[in-house]
């Protein structure tokens, strides 16, 4: 069987893939947008840290995009439920987006959201190096205690041989 060398970029990318599926993914909403108007104005406009957190995130992973955009999300559904209670008008997004305070729960929940995101890492770094040096120490004290019962020899240190 004889394999194919081929040189050059690839028949398909995962990065064109990416994109027709986000464009048939998007033609495919459009109609479900336009029907539920007033949701879809709500959500575009509360979900802008969450839109700004995939742009400024470079990972692949996109975690910054993730915990502030769950955060986010959990922000607007006290404005979306309100909305889906007063009446689903455009004039019922507007009276919402013109109070500060849905704004401030918005905005909070995505605060939050990056606060958790730059917060935790280093704090789980340093649980888990307290967590090794506590484990460093307790193989220590074997150590030392083995020494002790069975001579320097057990450890390394000197020859066994007499």
């Amino acid at each position: 069987m004889r394999r194919s060398t081929r040189i050059g970029p690839p028949a398909r990318t995962d990065r064109g893939k990416a994109w027709r599926l986000a464009l048939v993914t998007g033609l495919c909403l459009l109609p479900v947008g336009l029907l539920l108007l007033p949701t879809t104005l709500l959500f575009a406009v509360g979900m802008v840290p969450t839109l700004v957190a995939l742009i400024v995130d470079r990972s692949r992973e996109k975690l910054a995009a993730l915990v502030v955009g769950s955060l986010n999300f959990s922000g607007v559904m006290p404005s979306a439920i309100v909305l889906w209670r007063d009446g689903h008008t455009v004039s019922a997004v507007l009276r919402i987006l013109s109070d500060p305070i849905d704004w401030l729960t918005m905005f909070g929940a995505a605060g939050l959201g990056w606060l958790i995101y730059y917060s935790v890492p280093p704090l789980v770094a340093e649980l888990t190096s307290l967590q090794h040096q506590r484990e460093i120490d307790r193989y220590e004290q074997r150590q030392k205690a083995l020494v002790e019962e069975w001579g320097k020899a057990v450890a390394g240190e000197e020859s066994s041989t007499p």
